[in-house]
């Protein structure tokens, strides 16, 4: 990793999320090495977006102090301030960006951030909590294959809130809700 000021940006040093967000790119290819196209590419993004994120703890803006203008880099709250769907129904079919890694992450990113803190503040059901949302992201993460989509995604991410919480626990209906 490099770090130092661009013409546009400010130094890279000063965006926490951002390195954060590259040093779990390491850490998914020593684990689930996603492959970095289409839906597991997106993963791939979302979940380096995720751990960035929670680096800083302050909001669910990525990169919000690289750029020299105050702009942020996405949205994990609300992708579409960045013109990235949040919700499936949304899913941007690409040739570019290896299939839009960038752009859909925004997916699995409102998942997380709807599981976190999103379902209690938008009235859409009870969410569980920045540290139950991370640990349950993390063993997600890690647990997934090569080739996995937003599906396996959510599958695994259900099986891992009941060998932690249980079958009938808050936590798999979060998980749920999250990811509908």
């Amino acid at each position: 990793m490099g770090y130092g000021r661009g013409r546009f940006n400010n130094n890279y040093a000063v965006a926490l999320d951002v390195a954060g967000h590259e040093m779990t790119h390491g850490v998914i290819d020593h684990s689930s090495n996603l492959e970095y196209r289409d839906q597991s590419g997106a993963l791939n993004e979302s979940f380096a977006d995720i751990f960035g994120t929670m680096i800083e703890r302050e909001n669910w803006l990525m990169g919000e102090r690289l750029n020299n203008d105050g702009s942020f880099v996405r949205s994990l709250a609300n992708p579409n301030l960045k013109s990235h769907p949040g919700h499936m129904d949304d899913f941007q079919y690409k040739t570019e960006d290896n299939g839009g890694v960038h752009s859909n992450s925004g997916i699995p990113n409102r998942a997380f951030y709807l599981l976190a803190q999103g379902l209690t503040e938008e009235n859409l059901g009870a969410s569980i909590g920045l540290v139950k949302a991370e640990k349950l992201a993390y063993e997600t993460m890690i647990g997934l294959t090569q080739y996995s989509d937003f599906y396996d995604a959510a599958i695994l991410m259900q099986s891992k809130a009941v060998s932690l919480y249980g079958e009938d626990s808050p936590e798999l209906a979060a998980v749920t809700r999250a990811w509908e």
